[in-house]
């Protein structure tokens, strides 16, 4: 891309992106593998529609070079990147070509650059990438897979692949244009210089193979996500409601309320707990009361929990106490 520039790169548990044209960047930052991962939660096919619109206004404007079409394919541009940060990407490298494409002498050098078709065909090809990326998930990345390194178990399935698939039938790699940079005065890194949407997707797809990222679905919501701290973790943190509940939060109510169930000297506890607050409010016993009956039942709980006393014991306490 001449005029504009898609640089994308990993610091500090983030990822950071900075895009546009030359004289004026912007920069955003996301927590790290965000990006792909909401990628891959995408409905890609319900954009379809706004890719056939581009085709034909690029089409028309090849032939009659009315400027209106080309407003039409910037408009439908803009409002896909409104979407998601790595249709960013592919706002600038068309907005590239056509502006390129617009001085082009004739209908095949228009079509050299700026391919009506190949616009078109761009769900599609995303559609089959977010399904090749998931089957890479699940056959090298998935948590619990094994013990060999997850580099050993890429090399394995790209060695299998190349054997025995064709290469449109998984995810094969292409060339891109990595940099190493000093991104911060403490920081320095590899950095992508994009030049198309595709681009982007290899280089979250190599970061995850070549440091190790382990993924698994959460067990609330089913979405994949990666861990890049704590393995042992079952749940994400994607936002559930306007409260700012995730499934990590949600899950760890449901983990709480499984064992609650199963420790019989807890639920006996939280009976007599509740029963005893209430009658606070009722005016029976005071806060200063209650409090100290607090500390002696959490005390003879630890006994029953010891095995220093029988649960019949400890709830004929709780009764009588």
């Amino acid at each position: 891309m001449n005029e504009y520039v898609f640089r994308l790169y990993f610091a500090d548990e983030r990822e950071h992106f900075e895009y546009g044209k030359k004289n004026r960047i912007e920069k955003k930052s996301f927590p790290m593998m965000d990006s792909l991962l909401s990628f891959l939660d995408m409905d890609i096919m319900s954009d379809d529609m706004q890719f056939r619109e581009m085709e034909e206004a690029l089409q028309e404007y090849r032939g009659t070079r009315d400027k209106k079409s080309l407003a039409l394919v910037r408009a439908r541009l803009d409002a896909l990147a409104g979407k998601h940060i790595l249709y960013e990407a592919l706002r600038l490298e068309w907005l590239d070509r056509i502006e390129r494409a617009a001085d082009a002498a004739d209908a095949d050098a228009f079509d050299r650059i700026a391919w009506p078709k190949e616009l078109r065909q761009i769900p599609s090809r995303l559609y089959a990438v977010q399904r090749h990326i998931e089957e890479l998930f699940e056959s090298v990345l998935l948590y619990g897979t094994g013990k060999e390194r997850i580099r050993d178990r890429a090399a394995r399935y790209y060695a299998d692949k190349n054997k025995h698939a064709r290469e449109i039938d998984y995810y094969s790699f292409g060339q891109i244009t990595t940099v190493c940079e000093a991104v911060s005065a403490s920081t320095i890194t590899d950095v992508l210089y994009a030049s198309s949407i595709f681009d982007v997707l290899d280089f979250y797809v190599r970061a995850c193979i070549m440091e190790e990222y382990p993924v698994r679905r959460c067990k609330n919501c089913g979405k994949w996500f990666i861990l890049t701290g704590h393995n042992g973790l079952e749940y994400c943190t994607r936002l559930l409601d306007e409260k700012g509940h995730t499934c990590r939060d949600i899950g760890a109510g449901l983990g709480w309320e499984k064992r609650s169930r199963s420790d019989k000297p807890f639920t006996a506890y939280r009976k007599e707990y509740k029963k005893r607050f209430a009658r606070i409010k009722a005016g029976r016993i005071t806060e200063e009361q209650f409090h100290e009956w607090g500390e002696r039942a959490r005390a003879k709980k630890q006994e029953c929990d010891e095995g220093l006393i029988t649960l019949d014991e400890f709830v004929e306490w709780l009764e009588i106490s």
